[in-house]
């Protein structure tokens, strides 16, 4: 068959991992960590221009129902946890599947949008994520100062606080908040600053345990993750087979992501048409941007009608036209030229810029045919 039109055979292996999956498995903190690293690999995996199926809702907690809240609280590694976790996560993606849906990437090439969206655990507000958050975190300090080093618990902590940040990083940078509140992209950096220090803390942490302890802190789950998932979302889009990444892979996923989202700010703090025009061409020769990064920076640049988050598109295409042609402000007439002159290049800057942001097959198919006509 077609591998992309298999939705997954059951093997008798398939059917032992699925009848192990018990939502009220009590978790140790060892293997909560297991199905923590695991879903971080899924969520890097995923902005690879991987299927929401071949990642995210393979974790069964995401597709099997909600975790019931009267036992919330007894079963401390899934309800102290793994549940806050995987709330600020689906956050997280619910953020960056919003920038998705502006429709500045396309299905194939950059993601695999699908055909619905299942749960990304939006009943959460970002208050509500938040004390989830700090309630994780004030059960694992409390973990690691009574039980002097556990591994578990040290790394899980680190998982709790990047998460955090992360959040802050992604809804900051949502294009929304980033024209409405001026300040957001500042605190967005901070956050992505910090961000940055405590990913490095927690590499050099995973570093020094694995040589100091052959040991792993975590311990697998069987159960909680089915790969073949599709099959019970056969309405969405047929998808290619795919990987995971493995966690180093997953972990420098995120180092890139945290370096180029410094891009925004770059963007945004230009103020010459010439700087645009070099920030554009140098973004075009950069094959490795990951689809988010790309998406984010079309939408910071234009969208509802202004440029740069704050200048109407007819006085960016004016100053523009002034920058190029050295138009003398006290010249009436050249000004009446350059007005009449917006409206028709307008588009075509935008749309070039635009271009420049695509993946490098795009930006071909689109130059060729820029030159046809």
């Amino acid at each position: 068959m077609d591998a992309r039109l298999d939705m997954g055979m059951l093997t008798p292996s398939d059917q032992a991992s699925i009848s192990q999956w018990d939502i009220d498995r009590r978790l140790t903190l060892p293997e909560t960590l297991w199905i923590v690293e695991r879903m971080f690999c899924c969520e890097m995996t995923w902005h690879h221009s991987a299927s929401l199926l071949q990642t995210i809702y393979t974790c069964n907690y995401y597709t099997t129902g909600s975790i019931p809240a009267s036992s919330r609280g007894d079963n401390k590694g899934r309800d102290l946890v793994l549940y806050p976790i995987l709330v600020a996560t689906g956050k997280c993606c619910r953020f960056v599947w919003n920038e998705y849906s502006r429709e500045n990437v396309f299905a194939e090439e950059d993601v695999q949008l699908g055909a619905a969206v299942v749960s990304f655990f939006d009943e959460y507000a970002l208050p509500d994520v938040a004390r989830l958050l700090d309630s994780a975190q004030a059960f694992l300090e409390e973990e690691v100062e009574c039980k002097g080093g556990d591994q578990a618990a040290e790394l899980l902590l680190g998982h709790v606080t990047m998460r955090r940040h992360w959040l802050a990083v992604l809804s900051g940078l949502a294009v929304e908040r980033l024209a409405d509140d001026p300040g957001s992209l500042a605190d967005s950096m901070r956050s992505l600053s910090t961000l940055g220090t405590l990913h490095s803390k927690h590499i050099e942490a995973i570093s020094s345990s694995s040589s100091s302890k052959p040991m792993a802190a975590s311990e697998e789950v069987a159960g909680v993750f089915d790969a073949k998932c599709m099959r019970r979302f056969p309405s969405l889009a047929p998808i290619k087979p795919t990987e995971l990444l493995t966690l180093s892979e997953a972990h420098s996923t995120l180092a890139r992501l945290i370096g180029d989202l410094s891009l925004v700010e770059r963007l945004v703090r230009i103020e010459s048409v010439e700087e645009l025009v070099h920030f554009f061409l140098a973004l075009s020769r950069r094959s490795d941007l990951l689809p988010y990064v790309r998406s984010l920076l079309m939408s910071v640049f234009i969208s509802d009608g202004r440029v740069q988050l704050s200048q109407p598109l007819s006085a960016f295409t004016r100053r523009a036209i002034r920058e190029v042609s050295l138009v003398d402000h006290a010249d009436q007439a050249a000004e009446e030229r350059a007005d009449l002159f917006c409206g028709e290049a307008a588009r075509m800057l935008v749309d070039w810029f635009r271009t420049l942001c695509q993946n490098p097959p795009r930006q071909r198919r689109i130059a060729l045919k820029y030159v046809g006509g």
